[in-house]
C-alpha cells in the first residue's frame, strides 16, 4: 500500500506500508511526534524517488493494485514558475518514474489521480491558463489525450473513477461526471453546489461527495448515477465540522 504522509512543516511524502493497517477516512488533523521529522512511523519505509519527489509535494495518489501505483504533485522548488508533476511505479514503490502529460506547461498543477487498473488513469488539475484539465491514458501512461471539460477557472481537485468508462470529477466545489469515457462531461445537481472538496464512487451507479458549507460539514450521494443526488448527515454533533476526504472500497 502507497501513501502520502504529512510531515512537520507541511511536507509530504511517499510511503509504503509492510505492516496491516486502518485507513482513516474523514479529516483529521494529528500532531505528529517529533521522531517522525527524520523518518517514518514503524510499518513504513520511505518509498525511493530521488530528488523529483523530495522536491515536489505530491497532493495525489491511486493505487489500483499492489503493484502500480500513480501520484501526482506539483514541482515548485526545482523549477520556476512551478510546473505539474506525475509519477508511476509498476514495482510496487521499489521505484518510480516520470509519466506527466506532455504539454502541461509552467504554472501547471496536478492535484487528483484516480486509476480504475494498470492501464486507465486519469489526472486533473489546471493549466497554464487556470482553466481546469483532465488528462486520460488507456496505455499506462505511453500516451495521454486531452479531455474537454466543463468551467473556465479553477482546479480538478478531486477524481473518482470506478472503471475505464464511468468517471467523476469536483470542479470549483461542483461535480461533473463523464458515462463514455471522457468523450462528454457534464454537470450533475448535487445540493451542495460549490461546497464539495473530494468524493468516492465505488462503482458506476454510487458516488459520495463531501466537503463543507457555512456551517456545517456535507455529504451528498448518488444511488442513480448522478442522475439525482441527496443530502445525508453523518450525525455528528459538531455544527462546525469540516468533511475534507472520504474512501467508499464498495457501496
Amino acid at each position: 500500500m502507497i501513501a502520502m504522509i504529512h510531515r512537520p512543516g507541511g511536507k509530504r511524502m511517499l510511503a509504503k506500508v509492510m505492516a496491516p493497517v486502518v485507513a482513516i477516512l474523514v479529516a483529521i488533523t494529528v500532531s505528529l511526534p517529533s521522531a517522525w521529522a527524520s523518518g517514518v512511523p514503524n510499518g513504513w519505509t520511505m518509498s525511493p524517488g530521488g530528488q523529483v519527489i523530495q522536491d515536489t509535494p505530491m497532493t495525489g495518489v491511486s493505487c489500483p493494485d499492489i503493484s502500480h501505483c500513480w501520484a501526482v504533485g506539483t514541482d515548485q522548488f526545482s523549477t520556476q514558475p512551478s510546473q505539474a508533476v506525475l509519477l508511476a511505479s509498476t514495482d510496487a514503490g521499489t521505484t518510480w518514474h516520470t509519466v506527466t502529460p506532455p504539454g502541461l506547461g509552467q504554472d501547471s498543477a496536478l492535484e487528483s489521480v484516480a486509476c480504475p487498473d494498470a492501464a486507465h488513469c486519469w489526472v486533473g488539475g489546471h493549466g497554464q491558463s487556470g482553466a481546469p484539465i483532465v488528462y486520460d491514458t488507456t496505455n499506462g501512461g505511453a500516451s495521454w489525450a486531452t479531455q474537454s471539460i466543463p468551467g473556465s477557472s479553477g482546479d480538478v481537485s478531486a477524481l473518482s473513477c470506478p472503471d475505464d468508462s464511468h468517471c467523476w470529477a469536483i470542479v470549483a466545489g461542483q461535480v461533473i461526471g463523464t458515462a463514455d469515457a471522457g468523450q462528454t462531461w457534464t454537470g450533475e445537481p448535487t445540493p451542495d453546489s460549490g461546497d464539495l472538496v473530494d468524493l468516492a464512487c465505488p462503482d458506476d451507479k454510487h458516488c459520495f461527495g463531501v466537503g463543507s458549507n457555512e456551517t456545517n460539514g456535507v455529504i451528498d450521494a448518488t444511488t442513480d448515477g448522478g442522475a439525482s443526488w441527496t443530502r445525508q448527515f453523518s450525525g455528528w454533533a459538531n455544527d462546525h465540522i469540516a468533511f475534507q476526504d472520504v474512501s467508499c472500497p464498495s457501496a
